[in-house]
């Protein structure tokens, strides 16, 4: 199976992505993989425990994600930008730390 993500490097904003407001906005920093972040943001948008979500390497391999995007850099002018579908949510993640989900159904 063949997995959707899309990769960039910007020097200006945080997402070019997405036009709405996010389901929910967080951060990760070193103390925690950006993987582990998605999964945190996807449980708090769907009002579950973690455990209780599908496994994250359905929608994308989470060692490639960490390993792509390590620890936050933060004042970095260009940054790193990984986006990809999971359990109708259309995940953000970035290299400066923050963590969007939005919500597929919102007009997108």
């Amino acid at each position: 199976m063949r997995r959707g993500i899309q990769t960039e490097t910007m020097s200006e904003g945080r997402d070019s992505h997405v036009d709405s407001e996010p389901a929910v906005e967080t951060r990760y920093s070193t103390g925690e993989s950006p993987s582990e972040a998605v999964i945190r943001a996807l449980a708090a948008t769907k009002g579950v425990e973690p455990t209780e979500l599908d496994l994250l390497y359905d929608f994308i391999d989470p060692e490639a994600l960490d390993s792509l995007l390590g620890g936050p850099v933060l004042g970095d002018e260009s940054q790193t930008v990984v986006a990809f579908s999971a359990t109708g949510f259309r995940v953000v993640v970035s290299s400066d730390g923050h963590v969007s989900i939005f919500d597929e159904t919102d007009g997108r």
